[in-house]
């Protein structure tokens, strides 16, 4: 799978992305076959949200081996540390520039 964002990270509110499936199995024939599967991240904009694999755009013919309810991706909060360390990281860019 292939995971495609215009903005996404600390461009956005601060938040880390959380890939529970990044290969898919999946039954076809071999012309019908996807050299790849493209999931957009875009509509995840809070932390609640997710995609699901019921959510994935697939070629006409395609089936998955998985149940459709099953989490593709997600986002979640940056946990303390890294938070801190995103801090730390920031302060030494800007003092960089200077």
């Amino acid at each position: 799978m292939v995971f495609e964002r215009s903005v996404f990270g600390s461009e956005r509110f601060g938040r880390n992305l959380i890939k529970n499936i990044s290969e898919l199995e999946v039954r076809a024939l071999p012309q019908n076959l996807p050299h790849e599967i493209k999931v957009s991240i875009d509509t995840l904009s809070t932390f609640a949200d997710r995609i699901l694999v019921k959510d994935l755009i697939l070629p006409n013919n395609v089936k998955v081996s998985v149940k459709p309810d099953e989490i593709v991706v997600s986002v979640a909060e940056p946990s303390k540390v890294e938070e801190s360390w995103q801090k730390k990281l920031k302060k030494k860019l800007r003092m960089s520039r200077r």
